[in-house]
């Protein structure tokens, strides 16, 4: 349980303190340094106050004289204050000592004291310079509270007061990782299809004894795969009765409840779960982002990351060095390496093809103005043509290209195909002729060699 500090000196408790006087009346003050800014410091004055001349002694004590300080003495002793009754009928305070201050503060705190039934009362939001002043108070027992926490610490007391305050709020730190270990802040290089791996790291403050509030948002390049898990700084899983999840379409809101921050002090909490990169990640840039918010009462605080994917625009040529034409009729599959391997697989839409392990591996470039294919992580690719447009000639090897984890617009990528060279040439009437004369040439030879035969077989 978080810890209050116990008593201080007699008759001081851990967030309570004095505005110490004469018996003449005496406008006192009270200073908080250290504050959390924009957050509520709430003044209670719970007791009167008097002493001799020279303060060697003085008592704190409630007059019963009307139904106000009646009711304050009967809301004081459920926090464990007693009183002794004087012939004056005035309520003497006797057992500061004696109190358990974590009972006190937290009876304070929720058993009513408000600024109606307070002596006196004062409130301030903290600004920036560091301090919460209240200044003009009336002398007696003052009961100092903060929005940030349960716990304020008094420093030293006179007849003006110090309060140090102890509380802290949460922290929030994000990491994510393209493997589930070794999580960084740095940003990601992922394909479509690869799955994220994030998380959360929650650092308890001090005195906490409210909500926190992460609230997770996803870019709609990211699907989140609705896997969260919860665990404290011994990576115990933490009891799903001590926070709530709400999932609103790609986002979710997880919130620690108040009675479980109560019970940690300093710890860490984590919260992991994963996402998957998807067709809608903004390409060669770095706005795919994830972004949690922190909420704990009046403070927020945010951290994110970012993670990249890149594309390609495939263009199909002939080889002419001038003025070559783009080709229409090819196909290709993507590999990731020169030779053999699994070809990637990719599905279509209205934009052209993005990295999908649930489509085919063959793209199709038919149309002859080029393809756009999306989603690749940074790294070296292979084309290799299962299809020439007529008339062409098949890639021999595939082709290599490369996209740089530094892209900031689509890679371009030219595939050049040669025309068919295999004999006869495409229309030519040259070699058809050519190849009648020597047709003829052969017949005649034929001929020829019959007739001389039978010349000489007559001579003889």
């Amino acid at each position: 349980m978080k810890k209050t500090n116990k008593v201080l000196a007699v008759p001081l408790v851990a967030l309570m303190t004095f505005a110490l006087s004469g018996m003449t009346a005496f406008a006192g003050t009270i200073t908080v340094t250290d504050v959390v800014k924009g957050e509520t410091y709430e003044a209670f004055k719970i007791l009167e106050y008097k002493s001799n001349a020279d303060k060697s002694a003085y008592s704190y004590y409630l007059e019963e004289s009307n139904a106000k300080t009646a009711a304050l003495k009967t809301l004081l002793e459920g926090a464990g204050f007693t009183f002794t009754e004087s012939a004056d009928k005035t309520l003497y305070y006797l057992n500061a000592t004696a109190m358990d201050a974590d009972a006190i503060v937290a009876a304070l705190k929720t058993a009513g004291l408000t600024e109606s039934n307070a002596l006196a009362y004062a409130k301030k939001t903290a600004g920036s310079n560091g301090e919460a002043v209240f200044s003009g108070l009336d002398t007696g027992y003052w009961f100092v509270t903060t929005t940030t926490g349960s716990l304020c610490t008094l420093a030293t007391y006179d007849d003006e007061a110090l309060i140090v305050e102890k509380n802290t709020v949460p922290t929030v730190n994000k990491k994510q990782s393209a493997t589930g270990n070794s999580y960084a802040d740095d940003a990601l290089d992922l394909a479509v299809g690869a799955t994220v791996y994030y998380q959360i790291v929650v650092t308890d403050g001090t005195g906490t004894d409210k909500n926190i509030q992460l609230t997770d948002t996803m870019t709609d390049g990211i699907t989140f795969n609705n896997n969260i898990v919860v665990a404290d700084t011994n990576k115990t899983l933490v009891k799903d009765t001590d926070y709530t999840v709400t999932v609103t379409d790609n986002d979710f809101v997880l919130t620690l409840l108040a009675s479980y921050v109560k019970t940690v002090n300093n710890a860490e909490i984590t919260v992991t779960y994963t996402g998957t990169v998807n067709e809608n990640a903004a390409m060669n840039s770095d706005t795919n982002t994830n972004t949690v918010e922190l909420s704990y009462s009046k403070q927020t605080q945010t951290d994110t990351v970012k993670f990249s994917t890149f594309d390609m625009k495939l263009m199909k040529t002939n080889d002419k060095t001038e003025s070559a034409d783009n080709l229409s009729g090819a196909k290709f599959k993507v590999y990731t390496a020169a030779q053999g391997g699994t070809a990637m697989k990719f599905s279509k839409d209205n934009t052209g093809y993005y990295v999908d392990a649930n489509g085919s591996e063959e793209i199709d470039a038919a149309d002859g103005t080029g393809v756009n294919i999306r989603g690749f992580a940074s790294g070296t690719y292979y084309l290799e043509e299962t299809q020439a447009p007529d008339g062409y000639n098949k890639l021999a090897n595939r082709q290599s290209f490369t996209i740089a984890a530094t892209a900031a617009t689509t890679t371009d990528v030219t595939v050049k195909n040669t025309a068919n060279v295999v004999l006869p040439a495409t229309g030519g009437l040259g070699t058809t002729l050519f190849t009648t004369f020597g047709l003829f040439a052969i017949l005649a030879a034929g001929v020829f060699l019959v007739t001389n035969k039978r010349i000489a077989k007559e001579e003889i």
